[in-house]
This record gives C-alpha cells, sequence and structure tokens, in this order.
C-alpha cells in the first residue's frame, strides 16, 4: 500500500525457549499530497513491533502487532518489555505476545529532564532492568546507563536506584545491553568496544551502595 519502510527489521530478540523471536520497524505512511504537487506530500512515521515463529514466515495478524513501541525485548515466554518514542504515555511498556494492542500496558517513564529510555532488559530473575537514557529521541544509542530495581510483579513500578553517567570518548553514549544469565553483570557497548560492569548491587534494597559497581 502507502506504507513506506524506514528502518528494520530490527533487533531480533529470540525467545527463551527458542520457538518466537520479536523485531521493530519503523514505517512511513502519507497522508495527504497536494494535487500535482507530489514535493509537499504529507507524512506520518509510526514504529510497529511485530513478534514471529522462528521456523516460518509469520503474518502480521497471526500473532498481533502493537504501533508506537519498539526495541522489544523478553520478559519470559509470554511478554516483551518494549519503549515508545515520542508519544505523551508511559515510555516503558509491556506486551502481551499474542494479545496484540489489547495486551499493551504502560509501565514507567524516566525521571524529570530525561526525555527518552531504550533498549531495555530485564534479568531472567525479573528483579533488574537496565535501560538506555538520555536526549535522543530517535537512534539506538544514549549517553547515559540506568538500572532499575523491581519491586514486584506489574503493576509494581520500577524503580530507578543507579546510574552511569557517559560512556568513553568520542561518542559518550551506549548501545546494546545485555545481561548475564545470572544477572549480576551487565555488558553494554561502547565506543571502544564492549565493557562488563560488574558487582551491581540488590536494586531492590532501599539505598544499595551504587559505588561499588565496577
Amino acid at each position: 500500500g502507502n506504507l513506506t519502510i524506514m528502518s528494520g527489521p530490527n533487533d531480533p530478540q529470540i525467545s527463551p525457549d527458542g520457538k518466537l523471536f520479536p523485531y521493530w520497524i519503523s514505517a512511513r505512511a502519507i497522508g495527504s499530497c497536494p494535487p500535482f504537487d507530489p514535493h509537499n506530500c504529507a507524512f506520518s512515521d509510526t514504529d510497529y513491533t511485530f513478534v514471529s515463529h522462528v521456523d516460518r514466515f509469520t503474518p502480521a495478524e497471526e500473532i498481533g502487532a502493537v504501533r508506537s513501541y519498539r526495541d522489544p525485548s523478553w520478559v519470559g515466554n509470554d511478554r516483551l518489555l518494549a519503549f515508545n518514542y515520542g508519544l505523551l504515555v508511559k515510555e516503558g511498556a509491556l506486551l502481551t505476545v499474542g494479545a496484540g494492542e489489547a495486551g499493551l500496558h504502560q509501565w514507567f517513564d524516566p525521571p524529570q529532564g530525561v526525555i527518552q529510555l531504550g533498549q531495555g532488559r530485564m534479568t531472567r530473575q525479573g528483579d533488574k532492568i537496565a535501560t538506555l537514557a538520555g536526549d535522543e529521541s530517535f537512534g539506538p544509542a544514549q549517553r547515559m546507563l540506568f538500572f532499575y530495581g523491581v519491586p514486584g510483579p506489574y503493576p509494581a513500578v520500577p524503580e530507578l536506584k543507579c546510574y552511569i553517567a557517559q560512556g568513553v570518548a568520542p561518542s559518550g553514549k551506549f548501545i546494546m545491553p545485555s545481561w548475564s544469565p545470572d544477572g549480576t553483570e551487565l555488558a553494554v557497548t561502547e565506543s571502544d568496544g564492549i565493557h562488563i560492569f560488574g558487582n551491581i548491587p540488590d536494586l531492590r534494597a532501599p539505598a544499595p551502595d551504587c559505588t561499588q559497581i565496577t
């Protein structure tokens, strides 16, 4: 139809049981065009999260697509953590796989003064979330790395407990966080390669010692 894929498929993430993977795209639709003046058409860009079987083509309607959210990652085998860019709703959300937009549950926002969260990952234990954070409302990299404690199952709201203010030069940004299986270390890419943050404290504690992170 009138959709143009501007980005994607992006960031496929295989489910823990190996059966599914989500990905996201950015699509541009033509809103209107003045007669005989195609250079002044109006466009709208929308992110979509899809879920596919790993072994066959999967139409969007089979498992259900969700508009306006991207950066999906797994929370168990039946839910996704995903993020909104640019709408006046909570940026972090949980998506129930197979429920489409009816399974969207808005969850948490960045602190005041921080424009965007993205690329979030939850530990397998469900007790911590790492996200990128900063000023970029587009693009995957951000200048801060946030560590949230997850006090309990949804709707308990994740609490920001520790952060790394900036990556190494020249970009000063982070991208592609990934937890170790036991949830005690976080790998993330910076300008000079992959860094590992270890000794991450119990982020469910009232006042964890963030200075112990190495």
